[in-house]
């Protein structure tokens, strides 16, 4: 699924000149791009995982196979653009737990070092302690795929109950 998704908007790029019109929020209005890098094959990837003695989650492999990092609804804002890592600039962020893939306003990105085939990622605040991280119970795959849909919104923060009481009255 990661594969279609990055193919889903590397077509939508090619199809309005690799400019894509996102919603923000409040009436936010940007006009983004991207920017994909060359994948990995299998061996680099493998030799990662030895090095560090770490499984990455198939779904994150699948990725990396695909781009080898990217740069996601980027514009003039810079703090509106998605950031993750090439696998050579994760080296310096790997703890003896998790490894940093990518960054996001505040946020970083970070997955287990353990293969997952659930709750891979978990977001932290860059200038907080690993301690204060929130592990967002998904996928790495359903992660992207969301991230996506979201047009880089950091959907993790929306809250859903407001909507829950709104259909519970028209029930």
């Amino acid at each position: 699924m990661v594969k279609k998704t990055i193919n889903a908007l590397k077509q939508r790029l090619w199809e309005n000149n690799d400019v894509i019109e996102v919603y923000k929020g409040n009436g936010e209005v940007n006009f983004t791009t991207c920017t994909f890098y060359e994948g990995l094959v299998e061996e680099i990837i493998h030799q990662f995982e030895q090095k560090h003695r770490c499984v990455m989650p198939k779904d994150y492999r699948e990725f990396l196979r695909e781009t080898n990092g990217c740069r996601l609804f980027e514009s003039n804002l810079v703090e509106n653009s998605v950031v993750l890592y090439r696998l050579e600039d994760t080296e310096s962020q790997c703890s003896e737990d998790y490894i940093t893939i990518g960054a996001v306003n505040q946020n970083e990105i970070l997955l287990r070092r353990v293969e997952a085939s659930e709750h891979s990622v978990i977001i932290k605040n860059k200038y907080e302690p690993v301690e204060q991280a929130v592990n967002l119970h998904m996928t790495f795959e359903q992660w992207f795929d969301r991230l996506i849909m979201s047009q880089g919104n950091l959907f993790w923060t929306w809250s859903v109950q407001p909507v829950l009481v709104r259909i519970k009255r028209f029930q």
